[in-house]
Parts: C-alpha cells; sequence; structure tokens
C-alpha cells in the first residue's frame, strides 16, 4: 500500500498537499494528503467498505466513521478531543478542525504533522498542512502555529504492516 512518507526538511512540506475541490470535502483532502491517494481514492474506500452511501448524504467529521475510513489505508484514528494550542496535541499526526464554531459545532478540517525531535520527544518540527482552496498559497502549509487555533483533533497513527503467509 503506497502512502505518502514525511519528510524531515523544514523547508518542505511533510506531505503532498490534497487541496479540497468544495466547501465540504476538507476531511477528504486530508486523508488523501496523508495517504497519498486521490480524494475520489479516498471516498472509494469509504465507498467499497460500506461506511457511506454512494451519493450522499453524510456529514463526514464523525470520528468513528473517519476512524473507518483511515483504517484500510493503513492509519487509526482517536476519538475527538479538545486543545487550547498546537502544544496539546499528543499526536504526530492529527487531523483538526480549525475556525470552529461552538454554537454549530462545525469547522473545517486540516493536518497537523509533527517531525519530533528525537524518538517519542512532543516537540519538533510542525506544520499544518491546509487543503482549503480560498487560501493564500502561503498558507498551505503553515509553520507558525504559535496563534493558529485548532480547538479539536483526533489522533492519527500508522498501522503496522502485517505481512500474511505467502504475500
Amino acid at each position: 500500500m503506497a502512502t505518502n512518507v514525511p519528510t524531515t526538511s523544514p523547508a518542505q512540506p511533510p506531505y503532498k498537499r490534497v487541496q479540497q475541490k468544495s466547501d465540504f470535502d476538507c476531511m477528504w483532502a486530508c486523508i488523501a494528503t496523508l495517504t497519498g491517494k486521490t480524494i475520489e481514492e479516498v471516498k472509494k474506500v469509504a465507498i467499497d467498505y460500506g461506511h457511506i452511501p454512494d451519493h450522499g448524504p453524510y456529514w463526514f467529521h464523525d470520528d468513528a466513521l473517519i476512524s473507518k475510513v483511515l483504517v484500510p489505508l493503513g492509519f487509526s484514528g482517536s476519538i475527538w478531543r479538545s486543545s487550547e494550542s498546537y502544544t496539546d496535541i499528543e499526536h504526530n499526526i492529527a487531523i483538526c478542525l480549525t475556525d470552529y464554531l461552538d454554537e454549530t459545532e462545525l469547522g473545517r478540517a486540516v493536518l497537523f504533522v509533527r517531525t519530533p525531535s528525537s524518538p517519542g520527544a512532543k516537540t519538533g518540527d510542525c506544520c499544518v498542512i491546509d487543503p482549503a482552496f480560498w487560501i493564500d498559497a502561503k498558507d498551505h502549509v503553515r509553520r507558525d502555529l504559535k496563534d493558529f487555533k485548532m480547538p479539536w483533533y483526533i489522533g492519527v497513527t500508522r498501522l503496522a504492516t502485517v505481512k500474511t503467509q505467502g504475500k
């Protein structure tokens, strides 16, 4: 299974950004960025595994549904967790909500990536890959996260690959 492999260079984004195509596919674009697939390929996985209907309706911000889509792509996801700052994010990879509105409990998804300074470290090079099509190109990959609000996140972990007999 081909997946994007993070780089360690601060000059390069750790994953190749996939831009969302509509106002409602930011979560698909984040998963596509993480896995090195297209938005259509990620949606096909969700349809093929019976997690969403072919033509909606669906709202793709449910943590259980996101986790079900991540697994066949080689990742697992946590439940939604709250954060006051990017420093609160306990995972090195996370799908985060930004532009979040408490009244509607809605936000848009971005991909947070931390390249630890050493194994197990909670510090290191951090960035957010933002799939939004309407933002300035300089904000596609953000490294200054001090004032960038991400009040909710799903921690993402790469699954260990299990080699089956005969393969």
